[in-house]
């Protein structure tokens, strides 16, 4: 059985709305991650650091990047982020040994 993907640039479809990474309907529009963990925020003092997109005159706080994501997908970049952290923290070899 094939896996069917979402492509939310096929229809350039994007919004608040909608899970970017499964299409999936959103209950409530404030369902979304942060683009960049908060302990990578913290560890690093980005929060209220400004991010320049490429056109170079959009920009944002680095905390306010955020993506539109159901709780499914929300759970699975908290258990990433957790083992990433994790990795982080015991150094460099731990963060090669991840499962890629």
């Amino acid at each position: 059985m094939a896996i069917q993907l979402y492509n939310p640039f096929e229809n350039v479809f994007l919004d608040s709305k909608t899970c970017f990474l499964t299409g999936v309907d959103l209950m409530q529009e404030d369902d979304n991650i942060t683009a960049f963990p908060q302990w990578v925020l913290s560890q690093y003092e980005l929060n209220d650091k400004t991010f320049t997109m490429m056109d170079n005159v959009t920009s944002f706080l680095y905390k306010d990047l955020k993506l539109p994501c159901s709780l499914k997908v929300k759970q699975a970049f908290t258990d990433l982020d957790l083992e990433i952290q994790a990795a982080f923290h015991k150094g460099y070899d731990a963060v090669k040994s991840l499962n890629t």
